[in-house]
């Protein structure tokens, strides 16, 4: 029989809880319950860079569980502090502050024999009843029900911090032991192929870089070029395109990965409401922030729109240039190099690289068919690369999926 509640209809087998319909075999606890907290260790300057491991905030936020060799700092302190802050295998850490509220108190397993403590930043919890599975913590403390209680506790408006006293409130609920192994031993089959993809795509990023370095400066030639590379000035290959008033295209930005769309960028937009002095850019045209050439900031773009100011666009001759070609090879250290040098201004803060400084820049250049050549193979590349990625993202989503499904009891692996 279905128990009927009010606005609720709950399964036979689940039961209703603080922290929403669970299997019945299932128990909720706070934090509190089982877990005694403690702040980490603050040392001075000096005592950092040598001693024992010490885990950070940034190892606590990117790793679900921790062992020896994902830990590069160390610190020097006493063994009475060694006692007081260490870490023990089964311990779960926190980050206590945060630069936004959703990564605010993210958890890690250690899961290590090996000396480490832990830092003043980070909240350690060691387990005073242990109703869990090692392998299972990597998994329950970040849990969707989880994440929203501790989510709506953190506090501040520059940096979100979170109290020992805050996390004691969490409800967290507890399966019995072999259904913990089962949900962990699934997870853990789609860590694993997470791990893989991420190595691979790793691998081919690595592989991408050095065809950059062959291809780009002429080490490796590509099959039927033996050309020489001409010298030549950017300016006869480039000419500024300086149109405004397009006020009816769409606002564009320029950044590492490309040219896109304002509305589709992370950040605020700080555009002025008058637009008719932002500059045209079109397909095909390579967009550069001014101020920042000489680090490389530079894109080729696939869409028309318009530009802030602060940006210089150039476009090519058609019969010399391939704007991909010159996509990679202005991303080339020695090429960013050649920016800098030719670049006005008396800091690195203030330098400018203006349409007149970049036309005078001399590159050794190859024909607009090795160019072409050349840009095949490298967004050949790309395509591989973008391909696994999205592969990876889709992992990742289905992932997150199972973790809400087995994590909640609505979905079973073990019959009771």
């Amino acid at each position: 029989m279905i128990k009927e509640t009010k606005n609720l209809t709950i399964k036979p087998g689940y039961k209703k809880t603080p922290i929403g319909i669970i299997p019945e075999e299932w128990v909720v606890k706070n934090f509190g319950d089982f877990l005694e907290f403690k702040n980490g260790v603050n040392a001075s300057k000096k005592d950092y860079g040598k001693g024992v491991k010490f885990i950070n905030v940034l190892e606590v936020i990117t790793n679900l569980s921790l062992t020896n060799e994902e830990i590069p700092g160390e610190v020097e302190i006493t063994e009475k502090q060694f006692e007081r802050y260490k870490v023990e295998k089964g311990d779960i850490l926190f980050n206590r502050t945060s630069e936004t509220q959703e990564e605010i108190a993210l958890s890690s397993v250690y899961l290590d024999d090996y000396p480490t403590v832990f830092g003043g930043f980070v909240i350690r919890g060691r387990f005073i009843k242990d109703f869990y599975l090692n392998a299972f913590k990597k998994y329950i403390f970040r849990n969707l029900n989880v994440r929203k209680q501790i989510i709506s506790k953190g506090q501040g408006a520059v940096r979100v911090n979170i109290g020992q006293s805050d996390l004691e409130k969490i409800s967290t609920p507890i399966p019995p032991l072999p259904e913990q192994k089962a949900i962990a031993d699934c997870l853990s089959t789609w860590d694993k192929g997470i791990e893989k993809l991420t190595a691979l795509i790793q691998s081919k990023k690595e592989q991408k870089k050095g065809l950059m370095q062959q291809l780009l400066t002429g080490e490796k030639r590509l099959d039927g070029f033996t050309e020489e590379w001409k010298e030549v000035r950017l300016g006869d290959y480039f000419k500024e395109r300086n149109q405004r008033g397009f006020n009816n295209l769409e606002l564009l930005s320029i950044g590492e990965n490309g040219v896109y769309p304002q509305s589709e960028s992370n950040k605020k937009d700080t555009s002025n409401t008058n637009k008719t002095k932002y500059k045209l850019i079109d397909v095909g045209d390579l967009g550069y922030n001014t101020m920042r050439l000489w680090q490389g900031r530079i894109a080729l773009s696939s869409i028309k729109g318009i530009v802030s100011p602060a940006y210089t666009i150039i476009t090519p001759l058609k019969d010399k240039v391939s704007s991909k070609f010159f996509s990679y090879f202005f991303k080339m250290p020695f090429v960013v190099h050649k920016f800098y040098r030719n670049s006005q201004g008396m800091v690195s803060d203030t330098l400018t690289c203006r349409y007149n400084d970049f036309k005078k820049i001399k590159l050794f250049i190859p024909s607009l068919e090795e160019q072409t050549a050349i840009a095949e193979v490298l967004t050949t590349a790309d395509k591989q690369i973008n391909l696994l990625e999205k592969k990876l993202t889709n992992f990742k989503t289905q992932k997150k999926g199972l973790m809400q499904v087995l994590l909640t009891g609505e979905r079973r692996l073990i019959e009771n």
